[in-house]
């Protein structure tokens, strides 16, 4: 295991305290082999994992721990990444909607937040487009968003492998 504070940090956190529904069945015997798959196939390969998240006040981009996380981590500056001002200029615009018109105090309130979240998932794409290759980046949870042909922007499933080993 050769990131021992980030697994330990992950069953504590995103396993013990959260559990988010993709882990929901995941054995505790089982929680190294999915660790390691981890370690191997996203924390080795990329040299930072960014996510596009909403926080009040922030500026939309974090780096987690790992994929799939449900902390999101350090807030990122998107300057220290050289996107477009356009990109930065979405991203913003994106998140300062959230800033000004999320009411979360009141449980029914007019937010739209499917519309919200597809504009971020758009936005997050065009930040995928201005990132090199070598940096990770998801809008939903362990769902990576991989440039392909002609410059589209998919978002991944979750890893078969992930899907699989946490089955009822």
């Amino acid at each position: 295991m050769r990131y021992p504070d980030r697994y330990q940090s992950w069953c504590e956190n995103d396993l013990a305290k959260y559990r988010p529904l993709m882990y929901k069945h995941l054995r505790v015997e089982d929680q190294p082999l999915v660790w390691d798959f981890i370690e191997k196939n996203y924390l080795e390969r990329y040299r930072l994992i960014l996510t596009v998240d909403f926080e009040w006040s922030a500026s939309g981009l974090w780096s987690p721990k790992c994929p799939g996380s449900v902390g999101m981590g350090a807030m990122m500056d998107p300057s220290e990444f050289d996107l477009p001002a356009e990109v930065v200029a979405a991203l913003e615009e994106w998140h300062g909607y959230g800033d000004t018109y999320m009411e979360p105090w009141e449980p029914k309130n007019s937010f739209d937040h499917e519309m919200w979240s597809r504009w971020g998932l758009q936005v997050a794409k065009r930040v995928a487009l201005a990132l090199p290759e070598d940096i990770y980046l998801e809008y939903n949870p362990f769902r990576q968003l991989v440039v392909g042909n002609r410059g589209t922007v998919i978002e991944l499933d979750i890893p078969a492998f992930i899907r699989d080993i946490c089955k009822e």
